[in-house]
C-alpha cells in the first residue's frame, strides 16, 4: 500500500481546489454576436436590392462580395436594369450566407 507524503497530499489538495474552482467559472455570451447573416449574389449585371422594404443599395456580383442583413426571416427585391429578378422570402440562419444566382 502507497502511503501519501506530505507532498503528494498537497499537490492532491491543490488538484482538488483547482477542479472546484474551475466548476464555478462563468463566462459571458454576447447576444449580439450572431444576429448577422450575409447575401451573395452571383449576376452579370448591378442589381438595386431592398431587404424587407428598406432603402436599396447597389449589389454586384462576385465571391468576396457579402452584404450583412440581419439574421433571420427577410423579403428580399432585386431589380437588374429596372426589371425585378428577385421576390423573394427567405430564411438565413446567424453567420450564415444566403446565395442568389441571377445570372
Amino acid at each position: 500500500m502507497m502511503k501519501f507524503t506530505s507532498l503528494s497530499k498537497f499537490i492532491a489538495g491543490i488538484l482538488a481546489s483547482l477542479a472546484l474552482v474551475g466548476c464555478s467559472y462563468k463566462t459571458s455570451v454576447d447576444s449580439n454576436a450572431g444576429d448577422f447573416a450575409y447575401l451573395k449574389f452571383i449576376t452579370k449585371s448591378t442589381l438595386d436590392v431592398s431587404v424587407d422594404g428598406a432603402e436599396s443599395f447597389k449589389a454586384s456580383g462576385g465571391n468576396y462580395r457579402l452584404y450583412k442583413i440581419k439574421s433571420g426571416k427577410s423579403h428580399v427585391k432585386a431589380y437588374a436594369n429596372g426589371e425585378l429578378v428577385i421576390d423573394k422570402d427567405i430564411y438565413v440562419g446567424a453567420n450564415s450566407t444566403y446565395t442568389f444566382d441571377v445570372r
